[in-house]
């Protein structure tokens, strides 16, 4: 497979920008984490006794898909199984899953029928690690186990995924994109098999798409908060949650403001990269009102900026630029775009900027704006009292001459 061809299946993926990735299983109705069986060691009879409270029972794939189109999503990443084990499909591996403990649904299957009747790609993250499985070395482990038990215990775990692969791959039509996590102990490409799980991938489809967790390249980099690519050429998404928690937790209420995942996206995409944004339902399946007002905040956002039409049009992040309070710079040729997040009255006032002005623009509305240019640099831009303000405030379109150039700074790596 040519890694370089991005004109065939991964076309779809580089103009994506954003995708909806959500955290749903047995650990929702105990409200402390997906990790929650690990970190605070519950026997494991324990813990399935949890399925009766993950009930599921308000649970609609059509809302969460319509939640994922307002906020102009391209595609989910869902956990079809994390590390607890838990199987959110119908399997025929363990009935430790969704259609026979919890809700009694094939959620796989719902989801996958909600969001592609929208015309939105589906992929499920699927976990190696397996806590509830009894050739698995141990569920405690911190935070990984650090060898197999016995060769063979690794053999039947790699059995019994493939098996659940073949399920996932192959009784729902073609899937978009499978999302590994997971894989230890044995950290390596041998130890897991792993060509061979990407060949039983790539039979189902040809055009899946594979993360990179499986000690191969696959098809994209996957990353963990962080937006440090190890090849920005290479395609890649970075996921973030909305709060600090990937699953759902009903004292975490430190949710981010608006602008915060605006400026997320902005930073993410300017990279190359997608965003995959984290949704953290409860146990009875609904998506906490913060949640579902920063999407649909988002998808305002993107509407009324045109973003999505004007593909990377803003540009990477611009750090040659001195920062600035309460906003951010992303640039493309002669073009410097101002994200404002906060404001002062009817004016905002930039001085970062070297270059000669020649037009300011506010892209929500396409106006030109009033602005004037001080001898000492300063660019004095007016008007914005009359613009509505969004949740996450605007932003100005500076045409320069030439490329954006800083006026210099003497101490550029004095952090203290």
């Amino acid at each position: 497979m040519d890694m370089s061809d991005d004109t065939g299946k991964r076309q779809w993926f580089r103009n994506a920008h954003l995708g909806m990735f959500v955290h749903w299983g047995i650990y929702s109705a105990i409200g402390r984490g997906e990790w929650v069986l690990n970190r605070e060691r519950i026997p494991l009879e324990e813990y399935r006794g949890f399925a009766d409270q993950f009930t599921g029972s308000e649970f609609d794939a059509d809302t969460w898909a319509e939640l994922a189109e307002s906020a102009e999503m391209r595609y989910l990443i869902f956990t079809a199984k994390h590390h607890d084990g838990f199987a959110m499909w119908d399997t025929q591996t363990t009935d430790f899953n969704s259609t026979r403990l919890g809700p009694k649904r094939d959620v796989v299957a719902e989801l996958l029928e909600a969001f592609g009747k929208r015309g939105l790609k589906v992929g499920f993250f699927f976990s190696l690690a397996d806590w509830m499985h009894p050739a698995y070395p141990t569920p405690y482990a911190t935070d990984w186990p650090s060898e197999w038990n016995r060769d063979e215990d690794r053999l039947e775990i790699l059995d019994y995924s493939k098996a659940q692969l073949r399920e996932l791959t192959q009784n729902y039509g073609p899937v978009d994109v499978m999302w590994f996590d997971g894989a230890a102990p044995g950290s390596t490409a041998e130890l897991w098999e792993s060509q061979s799980l990407l060949d039983l991938c790539y039979a189902s489809n040809p055009d899946m798409l594979v993360n990179n967790r499986l000690f191969l390249p696959g098809d994209f980099d996957a990353l963990e908060l962080h937006m440090n690519f190890a090849d920005e050429g290479r395609p890649a998404e970075t996921d973030y949650p909305l709060n600090d928690s990937w699953a759902w937790n009903p004292d975490d209420t430190h949710y981010k403001a608006p602008w915060q995942v605006w400026q997320r996206l902005l930073q993410s995409n300017g990279k190359g990269a997608n965003l995959l944004l984290n949704m953290a339902p409860d146990g009875q399946g609904r998506v906490p009102v913060q949640e579902q007002d920063l999407l649909r905040s988002l998808g305002r956002r993107i509407r009324r900026t045109g973003y999505h039409a004007n593909i990377n049009g803003y540009g990477p992040e611009n750090t040659t630029l001195a920062w600035m309070q309460g906003g951010m710079y992303t640039s493309t040729h002669n073009r410097l775009y101002v994200h404002l997040f906060l404001r002062h009255g009817d004016r905002a006032d930039i001085g970062a900027v070297a270059n000669r002005v020649k037009r300011v623009t506010l892209v929500e509305e396409r106006r030109v704006l009033p602005f004037e240019q001080e001898e000492n640099g300063r660019i004095r831009v007016t008007g914005l009292g009359e613009v509505d303000r969004d949740e996450m405030g605007w932003c100005l379109e500076l045409e320069l001459e030439g490329e954006p150039r800083s006026f210099g700074c003497g101490h550029a790596d004095l952090n203290f």
